[in-house]
This record gives structure tokens, sequence and C-alpha cells, in this order.
């Protein structure tokens, strides 16, 4: 029950004892052993007999249909058709589009920025969209959601540097002329340096005859 169930290896029918049919012990002046009386039953799952076989193979977890049905306009909403959205259903809406009123959500740009930025990969929407409408999305949905990935992933964040101010233009100037592949100008008289490259450029400055506080 607290490993095995937990991890979805199994599945157990279970009542609290008091409303369980499991017989009293008899030998002792209680209704109850333990929380363990009210297990009635249990299956293995799939997963399950994936982990216990002793030949693995490739696992593909099984996918019940989804009996919602959405709507991707050309005006960038999403409708509900039919269902009712669950949790998991507006996690994965509510990541790219900004409900507006009951069943209806507005595709926002700074929340589709913010999943890509995150890791969410807008395929998955794209794909979460497919199996829930009829129809093909709509060719503005589709630009939104690359424009989306396109702007979600225009900067990359470098590797840690350290930024030094040198006396004076000219001097920054040789240093960076000179030390192109270890710093490059910031500014008039600041150098930039990844941190992999601090003890090259210390000990390459201090070569120049300069010295670094």
């Amino acid at each position: 029950m607290e490993y095995a169930a937990t991890l979805g290896l199994v599945d157990i029918c279970y009542l609290h004892p008091a409303d369980s049919s499991s017989p009293s012990p008899g030998w002792v002046d209680v209704e109850w052993i333990s929380r363990y009386d009210g297990l009635l039953a249990f299956r293995v799952t799939p997963l399950g007999r994936y982990c216990l076989s002793p030949e693995k193979g490739p696992f593909t977890p099984s996918k019940p249909p989804s009996t919602l049905r959405l709507e991707a306009r050309s005006n960038l909403t999403i409708h509900v058709v039919s269902g009712t959205p669950g949790p998991a259903d507006l996690i994965q809406i509510e990541a790219w589009a900004e409900p507006k009123e009951t069943n209806v959500w507005q595709a926002d740009s700074e929340r589709a920025l913010a999943s890509v930025e995150a890791g969410r990969d807008p395929a998955e929407f794209v794909a979460y969209l497919a199996e829930r409408d009829e129809q093909p999305l709509p060719e503005k949905f589709e630009a939104f959601l690359k424009k989306a990935t396109s702007d979600g992933r225009a900067l990359r964040r470098g590797e840690p540097a350290q930024l030094f101010h040198c006396r004076d233009a000219a001097t920054a100037t040789l240093i960076a002329t000179s030390l192109s592949s270890i710093c490059q100008k910031a500014g008039d008289s600041t150098l930039v340096v990844p941190e992999s490259k601090l003890d090259a450029f210390r000990k390459r400055v201090r070569s120049f005859g300069y010295g670094i506080q």
C-alpha cells in the first residue's frame, strides 16, 4: 500500500477497517489490528507486470481516450465543445492560454513564453489539441505557437563570467585585441572573461606587466 500502490505497480481495493467486513481478530479486544484490515483486493497493473517481468522490453503505458472535446479557433481561443476539463487538462491548457470565461481560454504570449522557458515543448500541446479537436489546428494558432517557440529561445544563458574594469580604453583595447580568445570588450574600458578562462587571463595579463586587484 505504501510503495507498490503509490508507484502505480498495483491497484488496490480498500475500505477503512471500520467500514469493511474484515473479521475481528478474536483473540484481542479490538475491532481491527491495523489499517491493512481494510484491504479487500489488489491487482497488478501493466506497469507492475513490466517491473516484475524478468525480460525487460520497451514499456508503452496505456492511455484511455479522452472524452473532452475542444475547439481551437483562428482568433486564438480554445473552447470546450463537450466534456469537462480535469485538473490535468487545465494544467495543459493554461500553460499556454489565459482563462477568459467558463470553458473558454485565450492564447497568451506571456504564458507561452514562460512555458517555453520552462522547457515545455509546444509540439506536445499541438498533439494534445489534435487529440481533442476534430478540426485541424488553425494556421494562426500554429503561427502563434511557432513564434512563441522562436521567441522563447531567442536568448541562451551563457557560462558564468567576470567583468574587469581597465584604467582606460586604450588598455582595454590592447588586452582585448591580444587575448581575443580569452576575453571580449564590454564597453570602452571593460572586459568580460568567462570563469573557465580566468586563470589563463590572469597569467597573460601579468605577462603584459599589468596587475589585477
